[in-house]
């Protein structure tokens, strides 16, 4: 199986010379979109990398593919330090990985 990546400038060609070939550079929430549904109906993509601002211009359409229990492609939100609010965390990637949110939890 394939990673694929999808993010900005930095991140895309920052992927690509670590030797992922499937990139895109987003342009918005409709560019997004059609990427991941792309990538989704790929049978060869078995990672997809999201930078963390493009999965929150998609945030419902990402909670539909959550919900369909789909096991591959693994969604990965790659969050930008810059852009992240602190104690945030990644609902969807927990969900993922079975961790739950609460008292004790290191979300």
């Amino acid at each position: 199986m394939k990673m694929a990546v999808l993010g900005d400038e930095d991140l895309v060609w920052g992927m690509m010379l670590a030797g992922i070939r499937k990139a895109r550079i987003t342009k918005g929430p409709d560019d997004t979109r059609e990427a991941l549904n792309e990538w989704l109906r790929s049978p060869e993509i078995g990672v997809i990398l999201l930078a963390g601002y493009a999965a929150d211009q998609v945030r419902p359409f990402l909670s539909t593919v959550r919900k369909s229990r789909r096991l591959y492609p693994l969604i990965i939100e790659i969050r930008d330090e810059s852009r992240r609010e602190s104690n945030q965390s990644d609902p969807i990637g927990s969900e993922r990985m079975g961790w739950t949110h609460g008292e004790g939890s290191h979300g």
